[in-house]
């Protein structure tokens, strides 16, 4: 059984970051607390082309059957640093994302 996975330290998260921008250039983008919960993009992250969303958790994206699966997502990502689920948007319910 693996240990519990230690934070990245500053450094790291701004490899990672750059990273993930450079690989999605044209990516919607958000600033998320530790709550869930959108705040300001911080001004010292360079965006090339990626759109800051606009809201107030992601739970403004998605079609009310799927907001405790969003949060289950984002409590396992805070445990264990990554985390993804299929969802439905409310502007293309049909289609999961």
């Amino acid at each position: 059984m693996a240990g519990k996975l230690r934070p990245l330290g500053p450094e790291a998260l701004d490899t990672a970051l750059n990273a993930v921008l450079a690989e999605y250039p044209t990516a919607f983008v958000a600033a998320i607390n530790a709550d869930g919960v959108f705040v300001p993009m911080p001004a010292s992250i360079s965006l090339t082309g990626q759109q800051v969303l606009h809201a107030r958790s992601m739970l403004d994206f998605v079609v009310s059957e799927d907001c405790e699966r969003v949060i289950s997502t984002w409590e396992r990502a805070r445990e264990t640093g990554a985390s993804s689920a299929q969802v439905h948007l409310k502007v293309d319910p049909g289609r999961p994302r």
